[in-house]
Order: structure tokens, then sequence, then C-alpha cells
């Protein structure tokens, strides 16, 4: 025991534990004394399926420095308070007192391979660095603390489990389904909003994702842990997507007016606040800034200069629409000598195999590379031409490949 820095034992007999013995009960035992005669033969035991944090509080309430884990006399190992500390830490954040995500992708596994169809709701909280940056780490935790408490005294328990995902960011796996989650997602995220308003010196805002409860039947061979991780990416996404609309909401009203037209997407508006494109270079790049929070680049590569600034119009669209393909087909100019002339843009959007034909048009005037960035923005982030939006897809749909262009 001493070559080992080892301070107990468990003593067995056939995988059967019989006692403990500490390294200061033999001290002094003759050296051909059986070990039977100092040993505790009824120590304290803990099952193998104790949660950490019960076994956490039963050693400081109860003073352990190691407990044997058995389970019907079978001896499965001793656990030290070394190990327990090594394991909180990785598996539990003391801050939040909240588990980490390994515990929730156990969960998560376990409810899949029973049949059961779960859902990924994911919080995140807007401008956490900024404000952490503003007022110190001390209130931070604070706000952290707060918006944990109000998620956990959200949840059930029984069909619900909380966890800490990183940094400012939780995650709750749920048996709801796929509606009930997007109402308690919505429910969450105004609870927060009006349960911390008036505690800090500024409001703690916070975003609520969703994904999943819509699958009826599982796939053959499936891979649960992979399932499990695309449901919570999937679910980030969502989230990252609806704080990308408040930033998109926020930048409007900051431009006091000035971005001139806007399209809207699911209520907030996108607008064009420059182009920058060189006709008499057809090589260099074409540049669009939308509502001053994406910006898109593309070379011209000898294209003609109306065409680039629609496809950097399209790069900076695709950072702002989450999960969305967009395919230019057409871009045109149309009138008569002397008359009005528009640009008019057709395409499709995409997503995980559905698509929607879109189209828009924009009068010229005396800017046509602002008409050209503005008539993609209309198409791609406006309505679709054929009246219908194109619907969130389904978690187990395979993306197309993308089109190619055609002027």
């Amino acid at each position: 025991m001493r070559s080992y820095g080892v301070r107990r034992l468990g003593v067995v007999e056939a995988d059967r534990l019989v006692g403990t013995i500490a390294i200061e009960d033999m001290v002094e035992a003759a050296d051909d004394s059986p070990v039977f005669r100092y040993m505790n033969s009824a120590p304290v035991t803990m099952g193998p399926e104790t949660p950490v944090r019960t076994a956490s509080k039963r050693f400081i309430e109860e003073h352990f420095d190691a407990v044997p884990v058995a389970d019907d006399d079978k001896f499965y190992g001793l656990l030290t308070s070394s190990i327990l500390l090594q394991e909180l830490g990785r598996s539990w954040d003391p801050l939040t007192e909240l588990s980490w995500s390994d515990t929730l992708r156990a969960w998560g596994v376990s409810h899949l391979k029973r049949g059961n169809e779960i859902s990924i709701v994911f919080v995140d909280i807007d401008d956490f660095g900024k404000f952490n940056k503003k007022y110190g780490h001390v209130v931070g935790d604070r706000a952290l603390k707060r918006v944990a408490q109000e998620i956990r005294d959200s949840i059930n328990p029984e069909r619900e489990l909380l966890v800490r995902y990183g940094g400012d960011e939780f995650a709750i796996g749920t048996l709801r389904n796929r509606d009930m989650s997007l109402a308690f997602a919505k429910h969450l995220e105004r609870r927060i909003t009006e349960a911390l308003r008036g505690e800090f010196e500024e409001p703690v805002n916070v975003s609520v994702g969703t994904w999943g409860g819509k699958r009826s039947k599982e796939r053959e061979n499936v891979h649960y842990e992979a399932t499990l991780d695309a449901l919570i990416n999937l679910a980030s996404k969502h989230c990252q997507s609806l704080k990308t609309q408040k930033q998109l909401s926020l930048a409007a009203h900051m431009t006091d007016g000035t971005m001139g037209e806007t399209a809207q997407v699911e209520g907030n508006s996108i607008g064009v606040v420059a182009v920058s494109v060189d006709e008499s270079a057809p090589f260099s790049p074409a540049a669009v800034q939308l509502c001053a929070v994406a910006t898109g680049v593309h070379r011209q590569g000898g294209r003609i200069s109306l065409e680039s600034v629609c496809f950097a119009t399209l790069k900076a669209l695709e950072g702002l629409l989450s999960g969305v393909e967009c395919a230019l087909e057409k871009i045109a100019l149309e009138g008569e000598p002397g008359g009005e002339w528009v640009v008019r843009v057709k395409g499709t959007l995409r997503s995980f195999g559905r698509e929607v034909g879109v189209e828009a048009s924009e009068i010229v005037g005396t800017d046509p590379a602002m008409a050209a960035a503005r008539a993609t923005v209309s198409a791609f982030a406006g309505k679709p031409s054929n009246g219908e939006r194109l619907q969130l897809p389904e978690e187990d749909e395979e993306a197309p490949p993308p089109s190619g262009f055609s002027l």
C-alpha cells in the first residue's frame, strides 16, 4: 500500500466485498497476521448508480476519504475523494450547479434507444461577452446563475434535463414534441427577460432555439450519438438564427431610415447599406454590406458587374439565413431606350431537400449596382414568388447539391 501510495483497500473474497482496511489499521500488525483481523467488516458502501453529486455530498457530510462501491456485496472498486473531485470538475459546473453536456448526451442516447422522440432546446445569452467585459466577471457570473435558476424552475425534471453547455449557453433535453418545444422556447425567453428585468444595469436577454420532436420512426442501424449531436447542432443553429434576426432588427433601427428599401425576414428588416464595384475593372471584387452586420465579397472573374454584385449579396445573405442555400439562376436588365429600366433577379431557395422559386425586381435609377443588390435581397430574403415561405426542414432530410448559374 505504501509502495502504491494507497491509504485504503477493499477486501474481497470471490468478487464479494467482505470489508475494507486502512494502512493505519496495520501499523502494529505482525507480518504473518491475516488481513481479516484488522479490517472493517461492515463498511459504509455506495451503489454503482449513485449520482456523483449525491456521493460528493455524503463525502462532505460524513468526512469520508474513501468508500467502497458495491451492489449486493459485489465489489466494483473504491471511490476516493480525489477521484470524486476530478469527476466533479469534468461533469458538473459548480457555478450554476448544473451538469455539463456529457450528461445530456447520455440522457439523449438512452431515450433514443428506448424509442422515445426527444427535442433539444438551446438557450444562449445575447451579447454576454460584451456584458461580461463591461461589468466584470462577478456580475457576469451572477447573471449566469440567475439565468440557470430561471431555466431550472421552468422545466419538468421527470421529462427534461438541463445542462450548462458551455460559456453562456445552456441546453435542455425534453420529451416534448416539436410544437410544444417551440411554445416552451418562446415562454422561456419571455420568462427570463421578465424575471431579470431591473436586476442588472442593463437588460439580460436570451435567444432560445429548438429542434427535434418530429421523427415518428427511427432509422435502422442508427448511430444514436450522431443523431443526438445533429439535434444539438441544429438547435444551436436555430438559436443563432433567431439571435441574428434580433441583430438585424436592431441594426435597421440604428440606421435611422438611411438604408433605403428593405426586405423582410420573419418580421425583421435586411437592408443594403453599401455596394462597391468597379465596372471598368472586370476582374476586381464586388462587395455588398447588409445592415452593418453582414458583408459579402465576390471576385468578378470577368463576369458583368451586376452579376458579381448579386453573388456578393448572396454571400452576405447566406451568413444570415441559417440552413438555407441561395441559388442565383438569372439576372437581367429589362426596359426600353428612353424609358424606365429595372433589374430582375430570379433564383431558388433550397433547404434540406425542399425548394422555393424566388423573384424580385428593382428600378435601376442612377445606381444599377445598388438596384441589383436590393433586388437580390428582396428575392431571397423577402416573400417568395409563389407566395409560400420556405419551411424549416426536417432534421433527418439531406440538402441537395447547389445548382449552376445562367444569365
